[in-house]
């Protein structure tokens, strides 16, 4: 193990133009990146803070910050039990602390769309919609052709542009993203975005339309002022879903779906045509 973080510190200085650190120092970054990639984010928190204590001037400053700030980020949705209400907002602070700081030392155009990345991720996770769509068009300037982090930068600037009312500039980025990522899962999920023009919430899914009826039809059983309606959706094949409502703000949207989870626990806000 310790031979294998020495070749992924010899590595990281050679990416980071002879980055001028010293070995232990390489070996912790190293150390970092092996421990993110293994999904050990405790690990990664604990070999960045040990290499930033000593060399947070250092070259390789900008992977340090974006390691732990990534990390960060992830244990806080961890945490939260995949529900963004319950997100750790002490600990998503220094995440976005961590992922400005990689921004403002990254050397290279991959480490600055990486950070941006996740700093959009993040925002747009707790609300903080503009700093989204800052940083997602940072993202795609820094990397806007890379077929991984492009597509996903200019998919995701799409779903915010939907979060302000921009429909039709959001319907631009999806086109864009379906014509130059072909076949991808960012393209895929653009197709089921664009032209939409409303938002509505989502109380289930259903292989057959009896079924999503049948939903329905207890939802608005248990409060008779849900507006609750099945909606055929054809996404490669046919299913059912059960919508409530339709608002032209997103926030309306929002405030019915805090309804319609006491009944629904894993109803979720979506865009609809």
């Amino acid at each position: 193990m310790r031979a294998a973080v020495l070749v992924l510190a010899v590595v990281f200085c050679g990416m980071l133009g002879g980055c001028g650190m010293s070995e232990e120092a390489g070996q912790q970054l190293a150390g970092a990146n092996a421990a993110y990639s293994a999904g050990d984010y405790a690990g990664t928190v604990r070999q960045a803070d040990a290499f930033l204590a000593l060399h947070s001037r250092s070259g390789g400053a900008g992977e340090a910050y974006y390691l732990r700030g990534a990390a960060r980020y992830n244990q806080a949705k961890a945490r939260s039990g995949g529900d963004l209400e319950y997100l750790d907002r002490d600990l998503c602070q220094q995440a976005k602390s961590d992922l400005q700081q990689a921004i403002a030392k990254s050397n290279t155009s991959d480490l600055r769309g990486k950070a941006g990345l996740t700093l959009g991720h993040l925002s747009h996770d707790t609300d903080d919609i503009d700093l989204a769509e800052r940083m997602y068009r940072l993202a795609i300037d820094a990397v806007g052709k890379d077929p991984v982090m492009g597509a996903e930068a200019l998919y995701r600037l799409g779903c915010v542009l939907q979060r302000q009312g921009k429909w039709r500039d959001a319907d631009v980025r999806f086109q864009k993203v379906m014509y130059e990522f072909p076949g991808g899962e960012p393209a895929r999920a653009a197709a089921g975005r664009v032209n939409a023009n409303a938002w509505t919430v989502q109380a289930g899914a259903f292989a057959t339309r009896d079924n999503a009826d049948r939903a329905a039809a207890s939802l608005t059983g248990k409060d008779a002022s849900l507006p609750a309606r099945t909606v055929a959706i054809l996404d490669g094949q046919p299913r059912y879903v059960v919508h409530v409502g339709r608002y032209v703000k997103y926030e309306d949207a929002d405030t019915m779906r805090r309804r319609v989870r006491a009944f629904q626990s894993d109803a979720f806000v979506t865009v609809t045509k």
